[in-house]
């Protein structure tokens, strides 16, 4: 019963200890129950519903004004408000202050107008529906929701914690400062801004990457407490655009939907929401083609296209024009000809996929077609220049490269002297990551052009990531980013044009001062004399005293920064050296003319000068090779003519070549370098590892990298007209297909196989050659004699009985692409790759009814409406395409588990079977080992193998109980899949228990579950070790039980069970004594934790024994470890008992140790040590 929203009945108000067993297990408030004895908690029986709720002044909302604003600093009695069954606030629930404010726990559904908290914990049972604004704030305060949770608004500022076991809907935008993926792309708070009322913004407020700087959190706490709202008012809005009449798949709302505004402005073919699941397109009628929708979702795709229906003879002789119909179509086929099945009406209707896909697309389109009709209205011709000629503005850009960051944008503009003028802003916002894992800037461009009829319009592209070949397209294609483009605008043009104008020009005269002192301080430094360095050719030559020189121009950066920095791909500048400083001179050694050089190696020093720089601004020609010393740190490198060499091994830096570059080979290695080739590069092999390379046209026998290398191609359009395009290429082969042997490294990296980084660069300055010529020549000579037989038994195994396999990547692996092998209606078969995300491509093997085999490439529309492009090859074919769909092929026999990487097919191969997948398994051995690398290999190859060991055994077979042992081991010290390893290992106990299987080395699964427990050390993983021991009581020996159990005790003391801690390791002492004898080398560790525990139960005195105990069996063993850390503990122990003279003779004995032992590790850990005590104030001698 409620009365005037108020809850009725009476609360209970009761002592903590008596509602503690009824807090969820995993609830703060419980795990911490101690910290709470004295609290009393507010208890709501049943369901309940409240007006409001105060966490600040709990008892407030029940009518009993025991609570204060000037008293919220004291302790306040209410710590816990625990609903037991579903809590319903018709208004917020909010603390102004997060300090004293009470948690909040719900056994059932949690629903609220608004939730504006932070401090506390909130924990919900149930679900959360939030009909408003939810803004956590505070890194102390967190939200844990075990069902699904719903908002309109979800923010979550100064790391607000938040645990979603249900995942998190949100109707309008979602907000997280602490992480870049709270809703790919996060919008940036300009396009917040506009949705909350202007009294709760502060007043010095600009456009700000931190949320919380713009919002008052105080006055938001007011508004609710007052009823105001929190939200700007927004008129409602149909979830369909207004032309049509609802939102059913229907000829008419097609047809309406052709005529959308967004198709006003700048001509367009077609719109677009690239870049999301599902993906859109809108085809516009052209000629009798009367327009359609593609959707995209998952393995389902569909087409909605009008069409014209057949006329009979009547309607014909009458002149009457039929109206379109409906035609719809389904796939879930992936290659070249995927077949299209035809929807009925009754189809449709129950087709939940389609249906989703449509109106989420109606959604978006009926969003951004008053922001675009906006845009188109707003953002004029005169608007533009209005802009481009602020005075603050025009002093400040003095050219269209030349970014400015304004708080979390970057700006640029493009003045009318320098080409089609423009006005363009970039934010953090794009879906491509750099280096660091954070988002890189996406752009927004308004360009001033002149129409064929003479007249001016603003053409508005957006540019989705600010790396590689960077391209414009139509601000339509991302319709999703229509809002954040426009309120963008809108917050940047007030920066330009108010209060921040006088700043600007502040700035602008500074950094123009600042460019002029370093002009001048390089003018007024003088160049090392003479103003020329002959330069040895050769690097670290001890054993080639005499290296061949070439004299060089020195120039400083300031000279040539212009000039470097004028350097562009794709339209994007590609280098800045304003970092060089004049305060640590470094030069720019310079060629002037076309010159022949026996080699060159790069260095950042030559004769004592610090080297920044070479610029050869003519041709270069190298007889031997090109060789970045150091990959990590090596000069710029720029030619701005041809380059020609034998062999080139780069990295550290950025490379230029402006125009052709021609070698044998080229190897690119580290991500501290790129290349970048503004003409065409053709060389017979390039291998690429962590290393960038952009070219205009590549031409080359053999590719190996790992998605690193981007080249234009030309293909035609819509029209047949010749059309430019970017594209990733694909890899062609592994190390071992075109390398000798002792170049090939075993380790895996990205999923292929590289060269050794050592002997590959040394093999290349030693001018020899490189790629085994045989081996190249003959790469995949062998696939047209045993591609049928491969065919015929792939396509004859049980798991192909359906006519499909298809194994997807995962895990770290890239989710959305896939291995597959499909038998076509139309009789073709085809195995190969299905490449996403900066490839788009597939790469297959086609046998066509009739036998004949090609090898095709398939390179799927980009973004902005290129056109898919298809190849087909004769197997037989040497050219690029084929080559990768024959290394396509030997991968996706790997991936689909039917055979290892080119291996052979044994003649009298049977089908597959159960029996045969022995073989597999016992394959694994190889890589099973401690090393990183071999665990990396054991986890790619466990992958690909799991769906087949699913496929031919039962849930209970012993090899998937294997399966899981070893992906223990392989992943056990993997923080990125800490949680899968968790399960696996788990999973692979509760099988040792329920069919007593036998583990293959029971010793190193232990051994890795310690390095699980290492990784988190939570309660499941105590429960997980001790588990362990019990199950492999029999198996493991005793040892690895005892060694277990020493983790575990461990443990307990990490999680402050200290009691417990002694108490377990005590009895674990007593055991290993009589399994090892009371002087075992083993004891020590175990020793020295029982001092620890006894330390933290005040006990020195016991603390003292075990350390004696185990200095001395380290001593007797002549244990280096046992004894520095014996000493160790020994010497912080009296000091915290203020036996300063006792501790100072035990740290100088423990530094005399270490260097009596030479051990150059143990030396340097105790004097840093002994440097930080000495930090502290804390000497060993005071």
């Amino acid at each position: 019963m409620t009365k005037d929203g108020l809850n009725t009945a009476t609360p209970q108000i009761l002592p903590f200890s008596q509602v503690v067993d009824r807090l969820p297990e995993a609830c703060w408030y419980r795990a911490h129950a101690e910290l709470f004895a004295q609290s009393l908690v507010l208890l709501l029986e049943g369901d309940s519903e409240l007006a409001a709720l105060d966490l600040n002044a709990v008892l407030d909302c029940f009518g009993q004004q025991h609570q204060r604003e000037e008293d919220v600093w004291e302790q306040q009695d209410i710590s816990l408000v625990l609903a037991t069954g579903n809590l319903a606030v018709a208004g917020a629930i909010y603390n102004a202050f997060t300090y004293g404010a009470a948690g909040v726990v719900v056994l059932g559904d949690l629903e609220a107008g608004h939730v504006i908290v932070g401090g506390p914990e909130i924990y919900v049972c149930g679900r959360l529906e939030v009909y408003g604004l939810f803004w956590g704030a505070y890194s102390y305060g967190s939200i844990t929701v075990e069902g699904p949770a719903g908002a309109q608004f979800w923010l979550a500022t100064d790391e607000y914690d938040y645990q979603l076991e249900g995942g998190l809907s949100v109707t309008v935008a979602h907000w997280d400062d602490d992480s870049y993926d709270a809703l790919p792309p996060p919008p940036c708070s300009a396009t917040l801004l506009p949705w909350f009322p202007k009294e709760l913004i502060r007043p010095d407020c600009i456009a700000s990457d931190d949320l919380s700087d713009c919002l008052a959190r105080h006055k938001f706490c007011e508004a609710v407490r007052e009823g105001k709202p929190v939200l700007a008012p927004r008129a409602p809005r149909l979830p369909w655009p207004a032309s049509m009449d609802s939102d059913a798949i229907t000829p008419a709302n097609l047809q309406n939907l052709m005529q959308t505004p967004l198709r006003e402005g700048p001509p367009l073919k077609k719109l677009m929401q690239v870049n999301t699941d599902p993906y859109f397109s809108l085809s516009f009628p052209i000629g009798e083609f009367l327009g359609g929708v593609y959707f995209e979702t998952g393995d389902c795709r569909y087409s909605m296209q009008l069409a014209m229906p057949e006329q009979g003879w009547l309607s014909r002789m009458l002149g009457l024009k039929p109206d379109p119909v409906l035609v719809v179509e389904f796939t879930d086929e992936f290659g070249e000809e995927p077949q299209w099945r035809i929807l009925s009406a009754a189809d449709i209707e129950e087709a939940p996929i389609l249906q989703t896909a449509w109106r989420e697309w109606l959604a978006v389109v009926a969003e951004v077609e008053p922001v675009w009709q906006q845009l188109l209205q707003e953002v004029t011709v005169e608007r533009i220049e209005a802009l481009l000629g602020l005075p603050n503005v025009q002093a400040i850009f003095d050219r269209y490269d030349d970014e400015h960051v304004f708080g979390p944008y970057l700006l640029a503009v493009r003045q009318a002297s320098e080409g089609t003028p423009r006005f363009a802003f970039g934010w953090m916002g794009s879906e491509q990551r750099d280096d660091d894992g954070d988002p890189e800037y996406c752009w927004a461009h308004f360009e001033i052009e002149t129409r064929d009829d003479g007249c001016q319009q603003v053409a508005i592209d957006f540019q989705p990531t600010s790396s590689g070949g960077a391209q414009l397209y139509d601000a339509r294609m991302h319709l999703r980013r229509l809002p954040q483009i426009w309120n963008a605008f809108q917050a940047i043009e007030a920066l330009l044009t108010k209060g921040d104008a006088a700043k600007m020009l502040a700035d602008a005269e500074q950094a123009r001062s600042q460019d002029a002192a370093w002009g001048a301080r390089w003018e007024a430094h003088t160049l090392p004399v003479p103003g020329w360095r002959d330069v040895p050719l050769r690097q670290d030559v001890a054993d080639r005293p005499n290296p061949p020189m070439q004299r060089f121009r020195l120039a400083t950066p300031y000279e040539v920064r212009e000039e470097i920095q004028a350097l562009t791909w794709a339209g994007e500048t590609v280098a800045f050296i304003d970092h060089l400083d004049a305060g640590e001179p470094s030069y720019f050694l310079v060629m002037d003319e076309d010159c022949t050089l026996p080699c060159l190696e790069l260095d950042t020093t030559a004769c004592d000068v610090a080297i920044a720089g070479f610029l050869f601004r003519g041709n270069l020609t190298l007889e031997s090779h090109l060789l970045g010393f150091d990959s990590d740190v090596s000069p710029f490198f720029v030619v701005k003519g041809d380059l020609t060499a034998r062999s080139l091994s780069m990295g550290g830096n950025l490379s230029y070549v402006g125009g052709n570059l021609r070698c044998e080979g080229l190897y690119g290695f580290h991500n501290h370098g790129c290349l970048v080739v503004a003409g065409a590069l053709h060389s017979d092999v390039v291998i690429v590892k962590d290393f960038r390379i952009l070219v205009g046209k590549l031409h080359s026998r053999a590719l190996l990298h790992a998605d690193d290398i981007l080249s234009f191609n030309t293909v035609p359009d819509g029209q047949g007209e010749p059309l430019p395009r970017l594209d990733s290429l694909p890899c062609t082969c592994r190390a071992t297909d075109i390398l000798p042997p002792d170049l090939c490294s075993s380790v895996l990296y990205w999923q292929t196989y590289f060269p050794d980084d050592s002997q590959l660069p040394q093999r290349i300055r030693n001018g020899e050659q490189i790629v085994d010529p045989q081996r190249l020549d003959a790469l995949f000579a062998e696939l047209p004699e045993v591609l049928p037989g491969l065919f015929d038994w792939v396509f004859a195994s049980p798991r192909l009985a359906g006519g499909k396999l298809i194994v997807r990547s995962g895990d770290n692996y890239d989710g959305d692409d896939f291995a597959f092998a499909i038998v076509h209606e139309n009789g073709e078969r085809t195995i190969g790759l299905h490449r996403v995300g900066g490839c788009n491509h597939e790469l297959f093997i086609r046998q066509s009814p009739d036998g004949a085999f090609e090898a095709c490439r398939r390179v799927a529309s980009c973004e902005g409406g290129e056109p898919e492009v298809v190849l087909n090859e004769p197997i037989t074919s040497t050219l690029f395409s084929p080559a990768a769909a024959k290394h396509a092929f030997y991968l996706a026999l790997e991936r689909l588990a039917f055979l290892p990487y080119r291996s052979s097919l044994a003649p009298d191969a049977p089908i597959e079977n159960a029996a045969s997948v022995q073989a597999d398994i016992a394959a694994l051995e190889q890589y099973v080992g401690d090393g990183y690398e071999d665990k990396n290999t054991l986890a790619y190859h466990l992958y690909w193998l799991w769906p087949k060991i699913q496929a031919f055994y039962p849930p209970e077979a012993a090899e998937i109980t294997q399966l899981l042992e070893w992906n223990t081991v392989a992943s056990s010290d993997s923080w990125s899949r800490w949680g899968k390893v968790f399960s696996d290992a788990n999973e692979c106990m509760e099988r040792i228990g329920a069919y007593q299987h036998q583990l293959r080395n029971p010793d190193r699964f232990l051994l890795r579950l310690q390095v699980i427990a290492d990784n988190d050390d939570c309660d499941e993983t105590l429960e997980m070790l001790e588990r362990a021991g019990e199950l492999l009581a029999s198996q493991a020996s005793a040892e690895a039980l005892l060694e277990t159990r020493r983790k575990y005790g461990y443990l307990l003391h990490e999680a402050g069970r200290h009691e417990d801690a002694r108490v377990f390791n005590q009895t674990l002492l007593a055991d290993a004594e009589a399994q090892f004898g009371r002087q075992h080398a083993w004891l020590c560790p175990l020793l020295v934790n029982i001092a620890h525990n006894s330390c933290e139960l005040d006990d020195p005195e016991d603390a003292e024994v075990s350390l004696r105990r185990a200095l001395d069996i380290g001593e007797l063993h002549n244990d280096v470890w046992a004894v520095d850390q014996a000493l160790l503990q020994l010497g912080v122990l009296s000091h915290e008992q203020g036996q300063a003279e006792t501790s100072r003779r035990y740290f100088e004995r423990r530094w005399e140790h270490a260097q009596s032992t030479g051990n150059e590790e143990l030396i340097a850990a105790v004097k840093n040590w002994l440097d930080e005590w000495r930090q502290l104030n804390l000497p060993p001698n005071s």
